[in-house]
């Protein structure tokens, strides 16, 4: 029904959970992001209310299966950030509450699915608490959070907590060749592009421009990086606009990281790497790569967007 790359212990679990009548009422999915967290969301979600199981899978095929596929389902509930907010509101779950505390209409269960937790308010995880402690029976709560130390431990405490990791280099390349029907380079290309993330994988096969994009986005930060004066910084902070932008950062220093070591990953762009990989130290690459990822953090903290890249640039 869903194309899940990897996750198949965890996958397994919650098949077992269900067949053997173990459910727990929360769950809290944590781990990076992109790597299949929603993914299995959906898949455990399926598997609860489809009307043709097979074998422990959701069918795919009857009505329930199709309306969660499309986010429509009457009993299947997707709590995401407030458009430009980034955050989840203590409006969202109480109607949340609201929706929850009514009886399911075609389905056995009633399902709720939190994309980034992590982003509840202070409020918000209050009334979330609240609800924890009022839900009927036969209602699932799936948290999905990339951090699990952002997740309030009173919440915590009454969550089955699932952790995520990124799935084997294999199973992605796999998936896209047999899936997609990709070549090996193809494959392989997309692979290093995503950082090893399903989820950004599985965008970037359906949707070619972004390789392209990315592509032109690598060659002017090299030619930036190349120069290698103070001006060269403002260039590059008029290219980082959002968080997008910033993943692509860290793309191109795991690229040049990659070159250090004698991996080549464009012969197109071979000669700039090479006047860059000379100009910056192996130290000084990881330290790049380690203030883009402090980065990403403060942006995960809801510090405004134009703070962290300054303090980025800063650190440089």
């Amino acid at each position: 029904m869903m194309n899940i790359i990897g996750h198949q212990k965890i996958v397994n679990f919650l098949k077992k959970s269900i067949s053997g009548n173990n459910l727990a009422h929360t769950y809290l999915f944590y781990g990076p992001s992109h790597i299949g967290k929603s993914k299995v969301a959906e898949f455990f979600a399926a598997s609860l209310i489809c009307q043709n199981p097979k074998s422990g899978n959701p069918c795919g095929e009857c009505q329930n299966c199709l309306q969660i596929q499309k986010k429509i389902h009457p009993d299947v509930y997707w709590v995401i950030n407030q458009e430009n907010k980034n955050q989840i509101s203590i409006e969202q779950i109480r109607q949340l509450k609201e929706n929850l505390a009514l009886e399911p209409f075609c389905a056995p269960y009633k399902v709720a699915i939190i994309e980034e937790a992590d982003n509840l308010t202070i409020q918000a995880a209050n009334s979330f608490l609240k609800l924890l402690e009022e839900s009927a029976s036969k209602t699932v709560i799936i948290l999905i959070a990339k951090s699990f130390r952002n997740i309030p431990l009173t919440i915590r405490s009454r969550s089955q907590i699932i952790r995520f990791s990124f799935p084997k280099k294999t199973e992605i390349i796999s998936s896209l060749t047999e899936d997609f029907k990709l070549s090996d380079k193809e494959a392989e290309n997309i692979f290093n592009l995503s950082l090893g993330r399903p989820g950004s994988a599985m965008e970037l096969v359906s949707d070619p421009q972004k390789i392209k994009e990315y592509q032109k986005f690598q060659a002017v930060i090299l030619n930036e990086l190349a120069k290698n004066n103070f001006l060269s910084r403002f260039e590059i902070a008029d290219l980082l606009n959002d968080s997008s932008s910033l993943s692509n950062l860290l793309r191109v220093m795991r690229d040049l990281i990659l070159f250090k070591l004698g991996i080549s990953t464009s012969s197109d762009l071979t000669p700039v790497l090479t006047k860059v990989s000379k100009v910056y130290s192996m130290e000084r690459l990881a330290k790049f790569v380690s203030e883009i990822l402090k980065t990403q953090m403060m942006l995960r903290q809801n510090v405004s967007f134009k703070i962290a890249v300054e303090n980025l640039l800063i650190n440089l």
